[in-house]
């Protein structure tokens, strides 16, 4: 005859780990973590924001200082413009830090007009007190880029000699020194022209 053994039950001492739950102890250590994980990566995606951010601002910056520059060389190689020779256009200002022209863009014999075609006389000038680069035209003031620390221009003559003679002027040169985000972002901007006429 054979004997079945009868299989004992596990006593509660070695435990069944799979009835067993969580203490108390270990779900505040387990939460506690995750708390902390999860406070470092929102700490660490913010860093990064405002990071990405900043860096937007320097290009965008750079962009508008350098786009700046292009439009005013584009413009000025329209000064002393007269393709008829009545107008009496020819530069107007010649400083170090602003210079200004008259030209007959639309071609119609004098200097006076404002719009679609061009603006005839035209300023741009150094504001040092407000850190702008400013065009004027029609007697209204355009800030073209902020954040400019020093603007420079440098005029010569057809031997590429320095001059002060506003008829002699065949260049002009220009140098925009721009700096933003507390000097984090420097650069220079040369731009040579020379005139039409």
């Amino acid at each position: 005859m054979r004997v079945l053994r009868r299989v004992s039950e596990p006593s509660p001492r070695h435990g069944d780990l799979r009835r067993r739950g969580f203490t108390t102890v270990e779900l505040l250590i387990a939460l506690s973590l995750v708390g902390l994980i999860g406070f470092w990566l929102v700490s660490f995606v913010g860093a990064q924001q405002r990071a990405y951010a900043r860096q937007a601002l320097v290009v965008a910056g750079a962009q508008n200082a350098r786009a700046a520059v292009e439009l005013w060389s584009a413009e000025a190689a329209n000064a002393r413009f007269d393709p008829r020779g009545r107008s009496d256009a020819g530069l107007t200002h010649a400083f170090v830090d602003s210079v200004g022209w008259t030209s007959d863009l639309n071609e119609d014999g004098d200097v006076d007009d404002y719009g679609a075609e061009g603006d005839e006389r035209v300023l741009y000038f150094h504001d040092a007190q407000a850190r702008t680069f400013v065009r004027r035209a029609d007697g209204r003031d355009g800030i073209v880029v902020d954040a400019v620390d020093s603007l420079n221009f440098r005029y010569l003559d057809s031997t590429g000699d320095p001059t002060t003679d506003l008829e002699r002027v065949a260049t002009i040169e220009m140098l925009l020194r721009f700096s933003a985000l507390e000097g984090e972002l420097q650069a220079t901007f040369p731009a040579h022209v020379r005139l039409r006429n």
